[in-house]
């Protein structure tokens, strides 16, 4: 799908000329590119994040290159949904083991 096609579908799902909906995602995507020229990660929910990734320089000495990564945002019951959440659940654990040693400690 082109941005024309998404721009027509938008303004006809939401009943409004297609040069609002151009406007729009102008502004939305110049919002993006400002953001992740500050750094920072920009998340869209339910779809999914933006961030800028620094690459090491082809040469010594060189330029280090900004790459811009994106991740889809995968559904709670999406695949591997469940490991997910036991590698969640198993982290969680490690940290407040090592929380609960170091207040023994003082």
């Amino acid at each position: 799908m082109r941005l024309k096609e998404l721009n027509d579908a938008i303004a006809a799902t939401c009943n409004v000329r297609a040069s609002v909906v151009t406007a729009v995602q102008n502004e939305t995507f110049r919002q993006i590119r400002a953001a992740l020229d500050r750094g920072e990660k920009v998340v869209l929910p339910e779809f999914g994040s933006f961030v800028v990734k620094e690459a090491p320089a082809a040469e010594p000495g060189g330029e280090v290159k900004r790459i811009v990564r994106f991740r889809e945002q995968r559904p709670e019951g999406g695949p591997n949904a469940e490991k997910r959440k036991d590698k969640a659940g198993r982290k969680a654990s490690r940290a407040e083991a090592a929380g609960g040693e170091d207040d023994e400690e003082d």
